[in-house]
């Protein structure tokens, strides 16, 4: 199961979302604040962090800002009304991996998440594991084992 937080102000939304969310065997941690968003993301893994902008009490560039200097990479998925040019390059800008602006398809909006989960890198020992099962089952070198897989996609 892939396991999200949602940062949503708007409860309705975040109501449905969440519903949705189950549906597709989501698991949905929910924060309606910034404050709130930023302690359930530090104390909780999360494959994906979905965030609105306008929030009460830090907006979601700060929160995005935050996270990166704090060194948490975790895929970041901008949801938002905000749909100017302006707003997307300073989401990415903030370290965002996605921007979908509302109103949105939810089977896009899940289509995303999963994506983003399963990019997600496994951090052992202070290194970066991409396509760790694989490795190991292989018992190939990173390297090696990284090289092979690439050359299968091309």
């Amino acid at each position: 199961m892939i396991n999200v937080i949602l940062v949503e102000d708007d409860l309705a939304l975040a109501g449905n979302i969440i519903d949705y969310f189950e549906l597709e065997n989501i698991i949905c941690d929910h924060a309606a604040n910034g404050i709130a968003a930023l302690n359930l993301i530090r104390n909780n893994p999360y494959q994906v962090i979905i965030l609105d902008l306008n929030l009460p009490r830090m907006d979601g560039l700060q929160i995005c800002q935050a996270l990166r200097n704090e060194g948490n990479d975790t895929s970041v998925i901008m949801l938002t009304a905000r749909d100017q040019l302006e707003d997307k390059l300073a989401g990415f800008a903030t370290g965002c991996d996605d921007y979908l602006v509302k109103p949105f398809a939810m089977a896009e909006l899940v289509v995303r998440v999963r994506t983003l989960a399963k990019r997600k890198v496994v951090r052992l020992n202070g290194w970066n594991w991409l396509n760790y099962t694989w490795i190991w089952i292989t018992g190939k070198p990173l390297i090696r084992a990284l090289r092979s897989n690439s050359a299968r996609q091309a």
